[in-house]
């Protein structure tokens, strides 16, 4: 009736397949009673083929088909190798034997076993285990599968006996709550040698996996049984039976690899040296790491604790707490607190790295007032790691506790490209009365910094300064800026009104709004990209060999002048609230152009010092010129933008003349600016040239040398250049003109010149003139003459060389020279 039962279920399947029945004992196949072989002998089970085997000569039994079939007893002795050839062998009658009754296989002990290539299910509603093993076993390429209907296996795979190999792409499947792997032990059952199973697979093994004991055994001593996993993707949790100490246990559960869900449990029995990885988003117990070095990659996944937060007595409130004694290493992924009595997300102690890996006490339900709190041993937070604390709470602390264990300190060090987002607390622990003896440091090499710094109570600059050092970053707290290392830069983002001093060899860069509170000593550099207020009656004091860098606005209100984009070098005299720039910057001459994201083009005409773009980038949709005022007069300049131009925020758009040198040059503002792909911009200034066709305009790099620009058109009174670059501009033309005269008078005396491109004539300077002839064949320099050009363009011969116009009608040969040959070279000073 049990059959019948069966054959019911799984009459639709059968029907398509035309099934025939043979024996009870028999496989239910299709069209052939052929289910196995081996070599050329065929059998119609394959429990008749197993039967068929009563030596313990080498066998292999290889699966023609699909098939139904009874469970199977492989008797003591043998070794046997089963191949099912991708094929699944579907157990539906189970034995007689009460002790086999509820097994698909049995492998019985001193017998060697190769199952390969398959599928096991177990389809009778009495299954409990697939296998129940005590043989040496491999399988490779299986699938043990008991997540089928009307199945209650509780135990896929259970060995309690000999040697077991998990290879190849074998996947061990158990249902919800079920026991995927058991590891066992038995005392005094004859089973003294245990089972030593290792697990090295791509497949999955979803379910349990228990190590325990057997026979309500009450004593580990002697077990032999262990369990080594070196690769495999785990989706279910560890559990170690009563009566096995958690000292047994790992010197018998050795992990070396592999994916894992329960992160608590693997992280116990992780060999030292390892990694381990986190198989997909999961949920679990908080972990504790008390020893070894571990590495878990995270693989871009998100461990959720919500249950059972780890910590000492008294304090489990941690998703991680990792001891003194331990090194380890976690990256990729994400920690999420999910526990309304979670208080931390990681407690350390141990020696510690977080790279790429995320800590946000914002996602989840949780009480975390501290992130990461770092206790003992060197911490190293790295890649793009971010930090993110409640608001007000402490994104992570290093602490220092006086006699507590804790005596070399922690030492932490940032160099993330990550956020760090909340406060940093340097401070006591344990109520610690004194900072003596105390080593406990924090290094910021790099990262993005949104909270404040805060200094426990009870330690002191002279303690603080030595220990906090901050070598780069971005901060919205001015306050970090006390721990810049020399040679270093604080790029500043938030708003504050501070007093600040700045050392020689540190570089403050505003990309706030930074207000002088009282004062500000400058004495090495501050470069300003955004806005610097000085407020009236405050006081910025810097020194000659200060530097203040302006690509900003700068409000000194002390003065009622706003000061916007200029290079200030040598920063404000000290004095009073009269104190002027030392090298007067160009004033507005009206206010400026505030330009914002909705704005798309800017028409010409644009009567101002330039435009600053608002809070968010302009992207211009369209062909656009500005007129912006370098100097204090009239003469404007243009500055054109092609479409599709991107502008940053806060970005000067303006062109300065600082200069009256001979040599004209300006400084073009436009930091930032991406321009399209085969597109310059272009910039007009008023020039006045003497020869117009020969101004040259060239950029001056940061070493000084010049490149030199295209210039696409040059008048009297300006010229227009191309560029992509944001730099200084040096604009020359050349002092020495060569020009062919094309005259002389009736008295052969006089030359006229052509002086057409000459703007001055009355500021010519030196005139030359060579006279060539031909001798024969020979090209002759017969006289130079060298005098002042008249401002009409005309030069008389003086007598001296008057015997010049002999030559003027001279033939040699068949050489007919109708006039001398001259050059004339007409020089001017560009600033006469």
């Amino acid at each position: 009736m049990k059959i019948l039962a069966v054959l019911a279920i799984l009459a639709m399947s059968f029907a398509a397949v035309g099934v025939v029945s043979t024996s009870s004992d028999e496989t239910i196949a299709d069209g052939t009673d052929c289910v196995a072989k081996i070599g050329d002998q065929e059998y119609p089970s394959l429990a008749a083929a197993v039967e068929s085997v009563t030596d313990s000569s080498e066998t292999l039994i290889i699966l023609q088909k699909d098939g139904w079939g009874s469970a199977i007893i492989i008797p003591s002795g043998k070794n046997i190798e089963i191949d099912f050839k991708g094929h699944s062998y579907n157990v539906f009658k189970l034995p007689s034997s009460t002790e086999t009754e509820t097994q698909c296989f049995q492998l019985s002990n001193d017998s060697t076993i190769v199952m390969k290539n398959g599928t096991i299910k177990g389809y009778d509603k009495e299954i409990t285990m697939i296998i129940q093993n005590y043989a040496d076993l491999t399988l490779k390429n299986m699938v043990l599968d008991s997540i089928v209907d009307n199945v209650n296996v509780t135990s896929v795979l259970s060995s309690n006996c000999g040697e077991v190999s998990i290879e190849g792409d074998t996947s061990i499947l158990a249902k919800e709550g079920m026991v995927a792997l058991d590891v066992c032990w038995a005392e005094n059952a004859g089973d003294d040698d245990g089972t030593q199973v290792t697990v090295e697979t791509t497949g999955t093994v979803k379910g349990k996996i228990v190590y325990g004991l057997k026979n309500t055994a009450t004593t580990t001593e002697g077990n032999e049984s262990s369990l080594t996993i070196k690769k495999g993707n785990f989706d279910g949790e560890f559990v170690v039976g009563s009566g096995i100490s958690d000292e047994v246990a790992k010197a018998k559960i050795k992990i070396e690899g592999g994916s894992f869900t329960d992160l608590s449990g693997a992280v116990k029995y992780v060999q030292t040296g390892k990694t381990i990885k986190l198989l997909k988003d999961c949920t679990g117990k908080g972990v504790m790491i008390e020893s070894g070095c571990i590495t878990i990659d995270f693989d871009g996944h998100t461990y959720t604790v919500d249950s059972e937060p780890a910590g000492s007595t008294g304090t489990k409130n941690q998703c991680f707490q990792l001891l003194k004694g331990s090194e380890v290493h976690m990256m990729n992924g994400a920690i999420v607190a999910s526990s309304d009595d979670i208080e931390k997300i990681v407690q350390n102690y141990s020696k510690l790295t977080l790279t790429d890996m995320t800590l946000d006490a914002n996602v989840g339900e949780n009480i975390v007032g501290c992130v990461l709190s770092c206790s003992n041993n060197t911490v190293n937070i790295e890649g793009k790691t971010s930090i993110s604390a409640k608001e007000n709470g402490v994104a992570f602390a290093v602490c220092w506790a006086e006699n507590a264990g804790d005596d070399d300190g922690t030492q932490v060090t940032v160099e993330t490209t990550g956020t760090i987002k909340g406060k940093i607390v340097y401070g006591l622990w344990n109520d610690a009365t004194t900072t003596e003896g105390n080593i406990s440091s924090l290094t910021i090499k790099n990262g993005n910094f949104d909270g404040e710094f805060v200094v426990g109570s009870g330690i002191f600059d002279e303690v603080t300064k030595p220990k906090i050092k901050i070598m780069g970053g971005s901060f919205t707290d001015i306050s970090g800026f006390n721990y810049l290392t020399s040679n270093s830069s604080y790029t500043f983002t938030g708003n504050k009104t501070t007093d600040l001093v700045i050392e020689s060899g540190k570089t403050l860069i505003n990309n706030g709004t930074l207000k002088v509170n009282d004062s500000i000593t400058n004495n090495g550099t501050i470069t300003n990209n955004s806005t610097f207020i000085i407020n009236s009656g405050k006081t910025y004091t810097s020194s000659v060999n200060s530097k203040f860098t302006n690509n900003g606005i700068v409000i000194d209100n002390r003065a009622d002048t706003a000061v916007i984009g200029t290079i200030i070098k040598n920063g404000l005299a000290s004095g009073t609230n009269a104190a002027k720039w030392t090298e007067e910057p160009v004033k507005l001459k009206e206010e400026p152009v505030i330009v914002n994201p909705s704005t798309t083009a800017l028409s010409a005409g644009i009567k101002n010092q330039g435009f600053v773009t608002s809070g968010s980038d302009v992207t211009l949709n369209s062909e656009c010129i500005t007129t912006v005022y370098p100097n204090s007069d009239d003469k404007s300049a243009e500055i054109e933008f092609p479409k599709g131009t991107v502008i940053p925020a806060n970005t000067v758009i303006a062109v300065l003349n600082e200069s009256t040198e001979t040599s004209t040059k300006y400084e073009v503002r436009f930091t930032g600016v991406t321009i399209p792909e085969n597109s310059n911009i272009k910039i007009t200034v008023p020039y006045e040239s003497l020869i117009a066709k020969n101004v040259n305009v060239f950029f001056i790099g940061d070493d000084g040398k010049k490149e030199r620009m295209n210039v696409t058109a040059a008048g009297a009174n300006s010229v227009t250049f191309e560029t992509t670059h944001n730099s200084t501009y040096e604009i020359e033309e050349n002092t020495h003109v060569t020009i062919n005269f094309i005259s002389f008078s009736s008295d052969n005396k006089t030359i006229h010149l052509d002086l057409e491109n000459v703007k001055d004539p009355s500021k010519a300077g030196t005139f030359e003139a060579y006279y060539s002839y031909y001798s024969g064949d020979i090209l002759k320099i017969d006289a130079h003459i060298e005098d002042t050009l008249g401002s009409d363009g005309n030069y008389t011969f003086n007598n001296a060389i008057n015997s010049i116009s002999a030559c003027f009608h001279y033939n040699v040969g068949s050489k007919d020279w109708h006039t001398p040959w001259f050059t004339a070279i007409a020089k001017y000073l560009a600033s006469s």
